[in-house]
C-alpha cells in the first residue's frame, strides 16, 4: 500500500536509497530485542530526490521511545519570492514622435478650442490635462512591455512576441519560422547594441572635448546600466528595531517617518507674504512672456517619467503656437493669483536602496515624481530669482553654480594644502556635516531671507503657497502611503531647491562666521569652502577653529540645523601633524589623516598617491562588473572607446587636482596597460610585452597626457577669470613675520605638470591667450 501510494502521489521512499548497515537501517525493536523492523520512513517529492544527501537512523540518540531517530540531511536552494508591485503603464514615446505631426495637429485643435475659455488656474489645467491625455490616447498608446536594456525597441519587442508565439509549433515550418525570426532578431539586437554604445561614447567624448565634465560624467553613467530582477525587500523595521513583515503596518512605518524628518507636528500654520496693496508695482514682478514658456519646455529632457498627472514632458515639446498661448495663459493664472493647480503640489516618492541590506527608512533614498508642466513655471521662477541670488553668495561657494563645479572645490583644498605646507605653516580642517540639510530648512526664515535678498512679490508668493501646499507620499513595492502634509526642507526634485538651499546656507554661514578666522590669502580670509550642504572650515590655531563651530552649532539652531558629531571630522594640515582637541556639544569630534571631499580623498600631507591609488582600485572594480562586455566579440575601436569613456572617466575623477610624482605615473601607466591587456584576454603567464599589446590594440599610452590635457584646460579656464581660486593660487599665505620655504628641493606643486622653465607668468600669458 505504502508503494501504491507513492507511485500516485510522485514520492520516494528516502531511507531506501542509500546503502547502510543494519543498525543504521532498523527504526524499531520488539520488545526483548529478539526482532528488529524498518516501520518508519521519510517521503519526499521526486522533484527533490536530488536535494537528499543522506538519510539513517541513530540508535544511541536518548528519546523515551521503542523507535529508533530517524534522520535526513538536505541541501536544497530555495526559491526566492519575487515580489512585484503594479508598475503604471508608460506611454509609448517611440510612437508619439513616429506621429509627430498628427499629435501635433490635434493637439493645436483642441488646445485652441479652449484658449478663449476662463476660469481658476484648476479648472484652466483640468481642461488642458484632458485634452493631452486624450490625444496621446488616441494616437499613441501605452506600451505593453517595457525593455530591460536601453538599446532594445519596441519593434524588436514585437519581434520577440512573434518568436515566442513559433517557439512552441512542433512541425516543420514552426521550427523554420522560429529559427529565421530568432537569427533577425539576433543580428538586430547586436547592431541596435553597437549603435547604442557608439552614441553614447560620442557624446562622452564631445562633453569631454567642450569641457561640460558635469555633463559628461552624467552621461557615463548610462553605460553602467545595472540589471534589475525586482527582488526587492519585502520587511523594514521600526523604530523599536523590530523587524515588520506586513505591507499595512510597512506603510504606515513610512508615513510616520516621512512626517517626523520633515517636521509635520510643528508645520507653520501660514506662510503668508505682506499684503499685494503694500506692495510697489515694480517690486511685484513682470508677467510670464510666452518666450519664457518655450524656453523652458526647451530645457526639458526627453524620456523622464510622469508625475501624478501622467502627461509626458515630451508631449509638451511637440506645442505649437496655439497650445504655448494657452500653457501661458495658465501660467499668468497661476503667477497672478498665486493658486497652484492641486497636481502640482502633489509629488509621489519612489524610496531606493542605499545599501544592499537596507532595513531601515533612513537606509533609503528618495526620488521625487513632479508633474512636468508645474517643472515649466519652477524653471521660470529659478531664471527670474537666480541672478538676484548669485549676487549674495560667497566665492567660495562651488555647489550647484554655473561655471564652478567639484573639481573647482577639491582644487581649492588641494592648493590650500599644498601652500600652506610649503612654507612649513600648520592649518586645522574641519569637514562639517549637517544632520539631512535639505530636510531641515525653515520655512519662515527662508521667506524672510528671499525678502530680503530683493525677490519679486509674486514670486515670493508663489514659492510660499507650493510650499504650504505641497503634499507628499512614498511609492513603494507593494502599495503607497496616504498623503502627508510636510512642514520643512527645500522640496525634494525642484529646480528652486539648489538655489534656494544655496542663500539659505549662505546666510547661515555670513551671519555665524561674521568677524572670525585666522587663515589669510592674499590680504583675505579664508574661513570655509562650501558645495551645496558640504561645509569645510579651516583656520590656523585650534581654539579659533573652536569658536568658529561653536558660533555655527549656535547659529545653525536658529536656522533650524544641527550637526552630525559622527559624521564630522578635523584634520591637522602639517609635515608633523599632531592631533587637534574639537568639541561639539561636549563630543570629542574624530581625528583623521585622510577624508572623502566630493568624491576624492584628501590627506594631511597633502599628497594624491592615495587618491590615485583609490582611484585605480575603482576602476578595476568598474571594469571587472563590465567584464564581459569589454572583452566581447565587439568591435576593437568600440571596444577601446568604452574602456576610455566608462573605466578612464572613474579612474580619471579629479585628476585636473592631481600633482603627480614619479610613482603615480607609474601607477598610472601601468593601469593603462592593465586595461589593455584585460580587454585582449592576455596574461602575465603569456610573458607579452607592453610594447606587443600596445601594438595589437593600435594605442599608445597617453593616459599622462591626458590627464596634462584635462588639467591645461581646467586651469586655463581658472585664470580666465578674478575668482577666489585664482586668488589663493597667487596670493600670500599671511602667517609669521617672515615666511620661507624649509631648506632642500622644493616639494612639487600641482602647477608644475604644465608648466616649463618659463615658469608660472607664461602659463598664465597661454591661459589668457584664447586664440592659442
Amino acid at each position: 500500500m505504502l508503494i501504491d501510494f507513492c507511485e500516485r502521489n510522485g514520492l520516494i521512499v528516502t531511507n531506501t536509497w542509500f546503502k547502510k548497515p543494519k543498525r543504521r537501517i532498523y527504526t524499531w525493536k520488539a520488545p526483548g530485542d529478539w526482532k528488529r523492523h524498518q516501520l518508519d520512513y521519510i517521503l519526499v517529492k521526486h522533484r527533490f530526490r536530488n536535494s537528499v544527501k543522506d538519510v539513517k537512523t541513530l540508535p544511541g540518540a536518548d528519546i523515551d521511545s521503542d523507535h529508533n531517530l530517524l534522520v535526513a540531511k538536505f541541501r536544497t536552494r530555495l526559491k526566492k519570492i519575487i515580489g512585484f508591485r503594479k508598475r503604471r503603464p508608460r506611454w509609448d514615446l517611440e510612437k508619439l514622435y513616429a506621429q509627430r505631426q498628427s499629435v501635433q495637429e490635434t493637439l493645436e485643435e483642441k488646445l485652441g478650442a479652449i484658449e478663449g475659455e476662463s476660469g481658476n488656474a484648476e479648472a484652466q489645467w483640468n481642461d488642458i490635462k484632458e485634452c493631452m491625455l486624450d490625444t496621446i490616447s488616441d494616437l499613441v498608446g501605452k506600451v505593453e512591455k517595457i525593455a530591460r536594456k536601453p538599446w532594445v525597441t519596441q519593434e524588436m519587442m514585437s519581434k520577440m512576441e512573434e518568436r515566442r508565439k513559433w517557439k512552441n509549433v512542433n512541425n516543420e515550418e514552426g521550427r523554420r519560422k522560429y529559427r529565421r525570426l530568432r537569427n533577425e532578431l539576433k543580428r538586430a539586437t547586436d547592431r541596435a547594441k553597437k549603435e547604442y554604445l557608439e552614441k553614447i561614447c560620442n557624446e562622452i567624448m564631445e562633453f569631454q572635448r567642450t569641457g561640460r565634465y558635469d555633463l559628461m560624467y552624467m552621461k557615463t553613467k548610462e553605460l553602467g546600466w545595472k540589471e534589475n530582477h525586482g527582488i526587492q525587500n519585502v520587511g523594514i523595521e521600526d523604530s523599536q528595531g523590530n523587524r515588520i513583515v506586513d505591507q499595512r503596518q510597512v506603510l504606515k512605518i513610512w508615513e510616520n517617518y516621512i512626517s517626523e524628518l520633515y517636521d509635520r507636528p510643528n508645520r507653520p500654520e501660514t506662510l503668508e507674504v505682506e499684503p499685494e496693496e503694500e506692495v510697489d508695482t515694480d517690486e511685484k514682478g513682470p508677467y510670464i512672456l510666452q518666450s519664457e514658456v518655450e524656453k523652458a519646455i526647451k530645457e526639458m529632457r526627453k524620456g523622464k517619467a510622469t508625475g501624478d498627472d501622467d502627461v509626458p514632458g515630451d508631449v509638451l515639446k511637440l506645442l505649437g503656437e496655439g497650445g504655448l498661448k494657452t500653457l501661458t495663459k495658465l501660467m499668468n493664472t497661476i503667477y497672478e493669483s498665486g493658486e497652484w493647480p492641486k497636481d502640482f503640489t502633489e509629488v509621489t516618492m519612489i524610496a531606493l536602496k542605499k545599501k544592499t541590506k537596507a532595513t531601515k527608512c533612513s537606509d533609503h533614498r528618495t526620488i521625487s515624481l513632479i508633474a512636468h508642466t508645474a517643472k515649466i513655471i519652477a524653471k521660470i521662477l529659478k531664471r527670474r530669482i537666480e541672478r538676484k541670488i548669485e549676487d549674495v553668495l560667497g566665492e567660495d561657494q562651488f555647489g550647484f553654480r554655473r561655471g564652478k563645479g567639484t573639481r573647482d572645490a577639491i582644487g581649492m583644498m588641494r592648493i590650500i594644502a599644498e601652500r600652506t605646507l610649503e612654507i612649513d605653516e600648520e592649518l586645522c580642517v574641519c569637514f562639517i556635516d549637517w544632520q539631512k540639510a535639505f530636510d531641515r530648512v525653515n520655512w519662515t526664515k527662508l521667506m524672510q531671507i528671499l525678502k530680503e535678498t530683493g525677490i519679486d512679490w509674486h514670486e515670493r508668493r508663489l514659492i510660499s503657497k507650493l510650499y504650504m501646499d505641497q503634499k507628499v507620499r512614498v511609492r513603494l513595492d507593494r502599495g503607497e502611503t496616504g498623503s502627508v502634509q510636510i512642514g520643512r526642507g527645500v522640496r525634494q526634485g525642484c529646480c528652486l531647491s539648489p538655489i534656494l538651499f544655496n542663500l539659505y546656507s549662505e546666510c547661515l554661514t555670513k551671519e555665524a562666521l561674521d568677524g572670525l578666522g585666522d587663515f589669510k590669502v592674499g590680504g583675505q580670509i579664508i574661513q570655509t569652502v562650501k558645495y551645496a550642504d558640504d561645509l569645510v572650515l579651516m583656520a590656523k590655531e585650534e581654539t579659533v577653529l573652536q569658536g568658529m563651530i561653536d558660533r555655527l552649532i549656535e547659529i545653525g539652531r536658529c536656522y533650524g540645523m544641527e550637526m552630525n558629531v559622527e559624521k564630522t571630522k578635523v584634520m591637522k594640515i602639517s609635515r608633523q601633524p599632531t592631533p587637534v582637541t574639537i568639541k561639539i556639544d561636549q563630543k570629542q569630534v574624530e581625528n583623521v589623516k585622510c577624508f572623502k571631499y566630493l568624491g576624492s580623498l584628501l590627506t594631511d600631507d597633502g599628497r594624491c598617491t592615495c587618491e590615485i591609488k583609490s582611484r585605480i582600485a575603482m576602476a578595476k572594480a568598474a571594469f571587472s562588473k563590465k567584464k564581459n562586455l569589454f572583452t566581447s566579440k565587439l568591435d576593437l575601436n568600440l571596444r577601446k572607446k568604452l574602456v576610455k569613456c566608462y573605466i578612464w572617466s572613474i579612474a580619471l575623477y579629479g585628476a585636473e587636482t592631481w600633482t603627480l610624482r614619479a610613482v603615480d605615473r607609474k601607477h598610472l601607466e601601468s593601469f593603462e596597460m592593465w586595461c589593455w591587456r584585460r580587454m585582449e584576454k592576455i596574461s602575465w603567464t603569456d610573458y607579452v610585452r607592453n610594447e606587443e599589446v600596445s601594438f595589437r590594440v593600435s594605442e599608445q599610452r597617453n593616459i599622462l597626457h591626458e590627464i596634462r590635457k584635462r588639467k591645461a584646460n581646467w586651469i586655463g579656464h581658472v585664470l580666465c577669470g578674478n575668482c577666489l581660486l585664482k586668488e589663493v593660487i597667487e596670493g600670500k599665505i599671511e602667517g609669521q613675520i617672515e615666511v620661507t620655504r624649509r631648506r632642500g628641493r622644493r616639494r612639487k606643486k600641482m602647477l608644475d605638470d604644465l608648466g616649463d622653465r618659463r615658469g608660472y607668468c607664461h602659463l598664465k600669458e597661454k591661459a589668457l591667450d584664447r586664440i592659442k
